[in-house]
């Protein structure tokens, strides 16, 4: 079926992504057309990566050939769209340079994909619709949950960032680890003694 997206703007609604959303999400929010989850990616990603991505299962670690079995593509496609998808900030990857192994995982869609994303300067630049998405989801996305959250366990934190160092350019293979995406925070001023800090 087809649905409105903006102005004078009908999109056929398609199926395979609504999978994907439903397969990100775990459950947690109701994937439809118009929910942050879905409109985020829908102008731009591609059966193709659709495919690869529903072959992964969320955070449990997978090797190419596998995934290229499940997604019904050849090792070398799976391969190039993995790495597409990679620099896209859509899966993590870990590599083991000792043995040339690549191993991927499919994360959440926070903390996880809208942050990787939104790292990405240029393609968030070539695609705006990312940014109102993430709003979106951090806000309409989390009314029914928002009430049920503790004190001190909030939806979205912040944390601070050394700007300089969070814009460096992380050599492909490293860039969506987990480990590389740790952001320096700034240390903590010494005391005086008397319970201030000194500036």
């Amino acid at each position: 079926f087809f649905y409105s997206f903006g102005e004078g703007i009908v999109l056929e609604v398609r199926e395979n992504l609504i999978k994907l959303c439903e397969k990100i999400n775990d459950g947690h929010y109701k994937i439809t057309p118009d929910c942050a989850e879905y409109r985020m990616f829908e102008k731009w990603i591609t059966d193709e990566q659709i495919a690869v991505m529903m072959a992964l299962t969320s955070m449990k670690p997978a090797f190419v050939p596998v995934i290229a079995r499940k997604a019904k593509m050849s090792v070398k496609r799976t391969k190039e769209v993995l790495h597409e998808i990679t620099d896209i900030g859509l899966v993590v990857q870990v590599v083991v340079p000792k043995v040339g192994l690549e191993i991927y995982l499919l994360p959440p869609y926070t903390p996880g994909i809208f942050e990787f994303l939104l790292i990405n300067e240029k393609f968030c630049i070539a695609h705006p619709e990312i940014a109102y998405a993430f709003h979106q989801h951090a806000t309409t996305s989390q009314i029914e949950h928002a009430p049920n959250t503790p004190m001190g366990a909030g939806i979205m934190r912040v944390i601070p960032a050394d700007r300089q160092r969070a814009r460096q350019q992380v050599p492909r293979g490293q860039r969506r680890s987990y480990q590389h995406h740790a952001l320096p925070v700034p240390p903590r001023a010494p005391h005086d003694g008397r319970g201030q800090r000194r500036p």
